[in-house]
């Protein structure tokens, strides 16, 4: 081999022999990367050609339907970021709470009063009114208002938690029991009857 061809031969080996074009030559291992680049954004523009041919090919129903599930999932996304930033409850006074908000009863528990006291600092006051005498506490959970009280003449180791009148409507009072006996780590069972049950009450 000439010294001519020895050196166009390391020149190539290095990659730094210039092309027609007057541009360095590629070693062949950079122009198998490329034209595997160049296929990899083929094989992509063709599955965004295929994606945008099924939605264009989806009926009205069809997009509604997907529309529903990618709700649900962001619903899901957000009771996990619930459990895991507990809803905020604030103890607030049973005596100003009743003389503020005409409440009525909403759900009866399975469980004492004082259940409700170990999560969240509070205490359990007396009294009396045109029913009978009673004991109970109120919060807030997330600015919604409730009280937990239990009278003289119903079942021992029973609450009923009571709930503004102008709460509208059963999805939203049942809504908010959840989230009430879910916050205080009650079992659902521990729900003996709420205002779903007997709407017309």
């Amino acid at each position: 081999m000439t010294s001519e061809k020895k050196s166009k031969a390391r020149q190539v080996a290095k990659g730094t022999m210039r092309s027609r074009k007057g541009g360095p030559l590629k070693p062949k291992h950079k122009l198998k990367q490329q034209a595997l680049g160049q296929r990899h954004g083929n094989g992509r523009k063709e599955q965004l050609g295929i994606l945008a041919q099924i939605i264009a090919s989806l009926s009205e129903a069809e997009v509604k339907h997907a529309k529903e599930l990618l709700k649900r999932r962001s619903q899901n996304s957000e009771r996990g970021k619930v459990e895991t930033h507990p809803l905020m409850v604030q103890a607030i006074p049973l005596e100003n709470a009743l003389q503020k908000w005409d409440f009525i009863p909403q759900a009866v528990i399975a469980r004492p009063l004082e259940v409700f006291t170990r999560h969240v600092s509070s205490r359990i006051t007396s009294g009396h009114d045109a029913l009978d005498e009673y004991s109970g506490v109120a919060f807030a959970i997330d600015g919604a208002p409730f009280a937990v009280m239990h009278y003289k003449g119903h079942p021992p180791e029973t609450s009923t938690i009571y709930l503004p009148r102008d709460l509208g409507t059963i999805p939203e009072i049942t809504a908010l029991i959840g989230r009430i006996v879910s916050r205080f780590e009650l079992p659902n069972d521990s729900v003996i009857w709420q205002r779903r049950d007997n709407p017309e009450l």
